[in-house]
């Protein structure tokens, strides 16, 4: 078994070198647009989400109504995961935040709808200022 070599790669040839979001980001690629190639999103200690588009290998913020999570702000930490909860093709997203709560945005045609209380089938699970950070597998 080879193991594989892991190479830093900095300044100009790090292709996320430009993007800065401030503290504690919380990165994770996710095809939003449906073009086949992963885009990123990132939470940051605010609770806000960053969304780059991914073109052509070239990362380009989306702002105001381009960014599906504009205007969005949960807890802070905010660690986002995607996954499609329902089974109808599209991707949702789940976040944990420091005070140990999940959010759950369903993804309604491109809009993410906050689901709450018993639309929310995480909502039970509080795990009480332990900084949850989602993780999907296919196990």
């Amino acid at each position: 078994m080879t193991l594989p070599v892991f190479e830093l790669v900095t300044g100009t040839d790090n292709p996320f070198n430009d993007i800065d979001v401030s503290l504690a980001a919380a990165p994770v690629f996710v095809d939003l647009d449906n073009d086949e190639d992963k885009d990123l999103v990132i939470g940051d200690y605010e609770g806000y989400l960053y969304y780059y588009l991914n073109d052509n290998g070239n990362w380009v913020q989306q702002t105001g109504t381009n960014n599906p999570f504009d205007g969005f702000r949960k807890g802070g930490y905010l660690a986002p995961a995607f996954i499609d909860v329902e089974g109808d093709g599209d991707q949702d997203l789940l976040a944990g935040d420091y005070s140990g709560n999940i959010t759950f945005l369903l993804n309604e045609n491109g809009n993410f709808v906050e689901k709450t209380g018993s639309d929310n089938p995480f909502d039970s699970i509080d795990f009480v200022y332990e900084y949850p950070n989602p993780t999907f597998s296919d196990v």
